[in-house]
């Protein structure tokens, strides 16, 4: 297996079919490697079944136990969940609560830009927009209580330390009865020190949260950070378990592993493919300069309504996810013995669908190795996976509840990056560097280096 899994999963794919077994370790996974297994297994006949999830003894550490959303088996404790973060966090009302925040950032990103654009130097890219989408959360999350030199200092570089475990070998996971060499190789007292630090600076952070008083209402919910909201959500509502420090921890984990890498890998595939289609990017500042800069009411910003408006932008976004999804697999386990592609398959079963293979399929997808945002005008397919074709946020009950709220800031920060400037790539550079490093998202593995230039229009 290469250092890209995904890649050689579709390989052998290729020679063994769209469902095979295959043994990652000790551990026998089913691949599935097309959209019409997507679609067997999230029906509503076994989409239920499906939806179990492998435990991992990194993210049952870092995860209180696999607490969360994103790594707790499926039952009533994960619809419960599902449920808090769906109507109390991720809510459309909520998003557009916090609008004012990644509008904020925005300008200020535009802003720095605009700066090193006097110069004509090349900026680091990934850096500028890793920074933003990682204030944009901690903003939300943590409010005024901490400020984003003490977020960046502090807090930034321990989530950075624990996504990067999450992607490491574990030979428990892999190998069982060698568990015991994760001790042996430092691993497991790693995997308890980020742990730990975690945990400590987010104790810290509820606690500074508990001692000072917030009315959390309708009418000054402008106030009121995320950790306020779950605060509330523990003290006043009735729920069938006990909602603790612990499922806040982490529910903000879940936010932060989902809105800030995630966000971030899709700009920085987003530029990369425009700077590689001049004419692709020329067609999409068009638009969005159009909508903005013409006409009687002449704008100074982009405010989010104003994106509804960019269709070609949106194409433009979902042509490059499915290229570069950030997850290029999703895990699965069975609950029970069930059929899949007349195949039986057991209880307790690993099933890894390969994301990445379906959305370059040839079967399904036309030139599937291009970029052509235009397909999704003649195709406009939704994120909701239905299809089983175009999945970058999953299917079935396991969609990415996220999916809104990182779209929302994918669109309006790459709008800014097309209206108010163009990009050009640093002098002596001729093509970019399109290679890609696997870690929980998958990511550049250099840094996306270029120069912008202030568009005067």
């Amino acid at each position: 297996m290469s250092k890209l899994p995904y890649r050689s999963l579709r390989t052998l794919a290729k020679t063994y079919g769209p469902l095979m077994m295959v043994k990652l370790g000790s551990i026998p996974y089913v691949i599935v490697s097309s959209a019409d297994a997507i679609q067997e297994l999230t029906d509503k006949d076994h989409d239920v079944i499906f939806s179990g999830r492998p435990q991992w003894k990194s993210s049952d550490a870092l995860f209180g136990g696999s607490t969360d959303i994103i790594f707790s088996s499926y039952g009533e404790y994960w619809r419960q969940m599902k449920k808090i973060c769906m109507v109390e966090v991720l809510s459309q009302r909520r998003v557009n609560q916090f609008r004012y925040i990644r509008e904020q950032e925005v300008e200020h990103l535009v802003g720095m830009l605009k700066d090193a654009s006097k110069n004509k130097t090349a900026v680091d890219l990934s850096e500028a927009i890793s920074t933003l989408t990682n204030t944009v959360i901690s903003r939300a999350a943590f409010g005024k209580t901490y400020n984003n030199q003490q977020i960046e200092k502090n807090f930034v570089p321990l989530l950075r330390r624990a996504v990067d475990i999450l992607a490491q070998f574990c030979f428990q996971d892999s190998f069982p009865i060698l568990g015991w060499v994760d001790a042996l190789t430092g691993f497991d007292s790693k995997v308890r020190k980020v742990s730990r630090e975690v945990n400590d600076f987010l104790d810290t952070v509820i606690d500074d949260h508990k001692k000072r008083v917030v009315v959390v209402a309708e009418d000054v919910e402008r106030q009121a950070d995320i950790v306020d909201i779950l605060l509330r959500v523990q003290k006043e509502r009735e729920l069938e378990f006990n909602f603790t420090d612990a499922n806040i921890k982490a529910t903000l984990l879940d936010m932060f592993a989902g809105g800030t890498d995630t966000i971030a890998t899709t700009l920085e595939w987003v530029m990369s493919e425009l700077v590689r289609h001049p004419t692709i990017m020329k067609k999409a500042q068009e638009e969005v300069r159009r909508i903005v800069l013409m006409g009687s009411e002449r704008k100074s910003g982009i405010d989010e309504a104003d994106i509804s408006r960019m269709e070609y932008l949106k194409c433009v976004v979902k042509e490059t996810l499915r290229l570069h999804a950030p997850a290029p697999v999703s895990l699965r386990k069975t609950s029970e013995d069930v059929k899949l592609g007349g195949f039986d398959i057991p209880e307790g079963t690993m099933v890894m669908i390969n994301l990445w293979a379906v959305m370059r399929d040839p079967e399904i997808w036309e030139q599937p190795e291009s970029f052509v945002p235009e397909r999704f005008l003649a195709e406009p397919l939704d994120f909701k996976g239905q299809t089983g074709k175009f999945v970058p946020f999953g299917a079935g009950r396991r969609l990415c509840p996220g999916m809104t709220l990182a779209l929302v800031e994918v669109e309006l920060v790459a709008a800014n990056l097309l209206c108010w400037f163009d990009w050009e790539l640093p002098e002596g550079v001729v093509d970019l560097d399109m290679s890609e490093i696997n870690s929980v998202v998958i990511r550049r593995e250099t840094p996306l280096s270029l120069v912008p230039v202030l568009n005067s229009e």
